[in-house]
């Protein structure tokens, strides 16, 4: 989003407020809604990032099994479950890092060098 990048702040959240009311008060598909939360972020507000997650994580469950498949929305799915287990811990919340950490360690144990270090990163959260 170039008005982020630019430092507009204000037009980068005008926009995705936008996005946001475009969704109707639905959850966006992760894909969506992951790169969203990495901008909410970036744009200081890590609260509406983690609403965002939080949002479209909890319609998972409503997903056709075999959408997660593919590979970019697994992938998305596992970052935004890394990305939110992050945020928590970094609010002091510990115990609701756990679970997203979990399911990260559980999927991506043995994944590729790059996914070593989130790997690791989970396990910290789910041995506090």
């Amino acid at each position: 989003m170039r008005a982020a990048q630019s430092g507009n702040i204000a037009l980068a959240r005008a926009a995705l407020e936008r996005i946001d009311r475009l969704h109707g008060g639905r959850a966006a598909w992760i894909e969506a809604s992951y790169p969203e939360a990495r901008l909410w972020i970036a744009l200081g507000d890590s609260i509406r990032a983690l609403h965002v997650l939080h949002a479209s994580l909890s319609e998972v469950i409503s997903y056709d099994p075999r959408s997660l498949a593919e590979p970019a929305r697994a992938a998305a799915l596992l970052h935004a479950l890394a990305l939110q287990a992050d945020l928590h811990r970094a609010r002091g919340d510990v115990a609701h890092a756990r679970r997203p950490a979990a399911v990260v360690v559980e999927l991506w144990t043995g994944a590729d060098e790059p996914l070593t270090q989130v790997v690791q990163r989970m396990k910290a959260d789910e041995r506090q």
